[in-house]
């Protein structure tokens, strides 16, 4: 299968808050943790748990059902992203390009894939460099071994 991405992934956790957009009413933003990142868009990993029969993600004190991130033809995301190290936090919207949701036992578990869609000019050049100096700091890495 050929690669279509243009950018790297690059493998970086960062604590992520993401909200539904497109929602009849609002709902508490849902705190997740990217796997890895690209100066595109991000993969997050959200837990999901089964209750009264139905998919449900911890949002706070607040569980959020899982159907409208499975079910909406629109998927735009609000993020919230905390940058490790400067403790800046960027906001962005998202686009959910993909998603899967799977188990592993008695365990469920949803990744999305989501397209960074829009940005203040200043968080870009914060997520631009914290994305470039992490692949660089990954490459060094990767070739001193």
């Amino acid at each position: 299968m050929e690669e279509r991405r243009l950018y790297k992934r690059i493998k970086n956790e960062i604590a992520v808050q993401l909200k539904l957009l497109g929602m009849p009413r609002s709902h508490t933003a849902v705190d997740a943790i990217t796997s890895n990142v690209s100066h595109e868009g991000l993969l997050i990993e959200l837990d999901v748990f089964v209750h009264n029969h139905g998919f449900f993600l911890k949002a706070g004190e607040e569980s959020i059902s899982l159907m409208p991130f499975l079910i909406l033809n629109e998927k735009m995301v609000d993020l919230s992203m905390v940058m490790p190290l400067g403790g800046d936090t960027i906001k962005a919207i998202g686009r959910v390009v993909w998603y899967d949701f799977s188990s592993k036992g008695a365990s469920f578990h949803f990744e999305v894939g989501v397209l960074l869609e829009e940005m203040e000019t200043t968080d870009w050049e914060k997520w631009n460099a914290f994305v470039s100096n992490v692949a660089e700091k990954q490459d060094k890495d990767f070739r001193s071994v």
